[in-house]
């Protein structure tokens, strides 16, 4: 993969271990590249999104703020047995939720929310 120093400059350059660039995947084959163009990071050059929702096929759609903190659903993920497939209290398989909430036949436990 043979790369030149204007590689680092150029909005095509990848920054891959694999690819040089999207134009050029192998590299240019000479000193030169003929599709060098400058890399614009200093430039907005893309709309952002206000926070609280974003745009879905040219429609708005709001996006609800999280009830719970970013370490609360992390708890969450370890821990609910829609996650784990587990009771919480004795870690026994529970297949599925049933009409009533989770609940563990081995132990009695019970989630209701």
């Amino acid at each position: 993969m043979p790369k030149i120093p204007d590689c680092d400059r150029c909005q095509y350059f990848l920054r891959s271990p694999f690819l040089v660039c999207a134009v050029n995947p192998c590299g240019p084959d000479g000193d030169s590249c003929s599709e060098f163009e400058a890399s614009t990071k200093g430039k907005a050059t893309t709309a952002r999104q206000p926070i609280g929702g974003g745009y879905y096929l040219g429609d708005w759609v709001p996006q609800p703020f999280p009830l719970r903190s970013a370490d609360e659903q992390l708890a969450l993920l370890d821990w609910h047995p829609q996650f784990t497939g587990r009771c919480p209290n004795c870690e026994m398989p529970i297949a599925a939720r049933d009409s009533g909430g989770w609940h563990c036949e081995h132990c009695d436990w019970k989630d209701e929310t």
